[in-house]
């Protein structure tokens, strides 16, 4: 009955805006930030930090609403304590 609700849920994805994003968050999983390599300075040398979200491209950026908005779609089938059990965790290898 859950993967019947989340399957017509992901259906309705494609009609929204975005929808396309919205599928391929829902089916290949969560945007990757990834890394960023900082320029050396006179005073700093050459790092390597994660990114932020200020360092997103928009397109990225839309990508990353996307995710929130796919995972809360999805969720919002579930009963009560597999939400709650769900909800508490960052990534589905975890549960």
């Amino acid at each position: 009955m859950i993967l019947e609700n989340v399957n017509n849920n992901v259906g309705e994805l494609v009609g929204k805006e975005h929808g396309k994003d919205l599928l391929e968050s829902v089916l290949n999983g969560p945007f990757k930030y990834g890394m960023v390599v900082v320029p050396d300075t006179s005073t700093t040398p050459e790092t390597t930090r994660p990114r932020t979200y200020e360092d997103l491209t928009n397109k990225e950026k839309i990508h990353e609403e996307c995710d929130i908005q796919a995972t809360n779609i999805v969720l919002q089938d579930f009963p009560p304590d597999v939400y709650t059990h769900v909800n508490h965790h960052t990534e589905a290898k975890e549960i």
